[in-house]
């Protein structure tokens, strides 16, 4: 069109329009009674009865799918992969632990209680937690009430760490041991003959040995699986060194538990102990140096001889006769020409 016959008629704005936007604005000005409810257009918030059979069949396919796929592997594992007396892959041997477990060395005054009852509440929490009369088992070792801790013979427990499905396979005669065997497991199964026991043998690898008992010997008995208390054994320590740091090293004998000396727990446990005993002082001792005392002037009073004012002149005349010397000395040294 030419611009010549272009007449404005003033001035305008152009405006964008989007689709449905007035069904869009018809909604949302409506109240909120037919928002829920809509007799008019058959609509219950918002959907016709179409729509809501829709979406109500789609979940409910959903979640039959889901709940058939979650039954469907239940099944598989339960009657197929899952053996029901046990776990389907086992974790392999267990290890060996020490209680009471302690990252370093197990120090202690036997006159101190409050160091004793940390290592006292650790070993009582622990066999309690066996539910199999524990510290019954190990009364032994407690005479003192405090594991021994008290009367300078401090107990230690070896525990071998539960595993559902581990079956050991022990060494029953002495022509099955190893040659690695020390000759404490071969007196051991000499003293304790009889078949199903997993043996112990532990050995000070550094310091003063003291002298080591197993209470209730020195084996874990196999007969019921390693259940409660057969899967403890208790170290009572007699003997101990004074202020001395003493390492020692556990091992247990079975077919099917490897020893890996490398790492501590592995066929094998390794703790330190420490006795911290301060020294005392002897009561005859005190009386030795009154009696000296006392003795001192008696000596004094007593009559001298003629030989003695003689001795100490000449004692006195050697001071005199070095200092001298020492003086002629300083005299003649001007004179030396060079």
């Amino acid at each position: 069109m030419p611009e010549d016959l272009m007449v404005p008629s003033g001035s305008y704005k152009v405006r964008k329009r989007f689709r449905n936007e007035e069904q869009r604005r018809h909604k949302k000005d409506l109240p909120w009674s037919k928002q829920i409810l809509d007799m008019e257009e058959n609509r219950f918030c918002g959907r016709t009865p179409w729509a809501w059979f829709r979406i109500i069949m789609f979940y409910l396919v959903l979640y039959l799918l889901i709940i058939l796929i979650v039954v469907f592997w239940l099944l598989i594992f339960h009657f197929f992969i899952m053996p029901k007396d046990g776990p389907r892959w086992l974790k392999g041997p267990p290890g060996l632990a020490i209680v009471p477990g302690n990252s370093t060395t197990i120090t202690f005054d036997p006159n101190m209680l409050s160091e004793i009852e940390p290592f006292v509440v650790k070993i009582e929490k622990f066999l309690n937690s066996l539910n199999d009369g524990g510290q019954e088992s190990f009364k032994e070792c407690n005479q003192d009430t405090w594991w021994g801790y008290h009367s300078k013979a401090p107990c230690v427990l070896v525990k071998i760490n539960k595993v559902i499905g581990f079956k050991a396979e022990t060494y029953d005669t002495l022509d099955e041991l190893p040659n690695s065997a020390p000759d404490e497991v071969v007196s051991s199964m000499v003293a304790y003959p009889g078949p199903g026991k997993i043996w112990l043998s532990c050995e000070v690898t550094k310091g003063t040995s003291p002298n080591i008992k197993y209470i209730p010997g020195p084996y874990f008995d196999t007969k019921n699986n390693l259940q409660g208390v057969d899967r403890v054994v208790a170290l009572q320590l007699r003997d101990m060194p004074h202020n001395e740091v003493v390492y020692i090293t556990c091992k247990v004998w079975a077919k099917n538990i490897e020893i890996v000396e490398k790492y501590s727990g592995k066929g094998n446990a390794k703790f330190s102990m420490n006795m911290r005993v301060q020294p005392s002082s002897k009561p005859h001792d005190h009386d030795t140096s009154a009696s000296a005392v006392t003795s001192a002037p008696a000596v004094t009073s007593a009559p001298e001889t003629s030989e003695a004012p003689q001795q100490r002149e000449n004692i006195e005349e050697a001071p005199e006769v070095a200092t001298t010397a020492i003086a002629t000395d300083d005299t003649e040294k001007p004179e030396i020409k060079r």
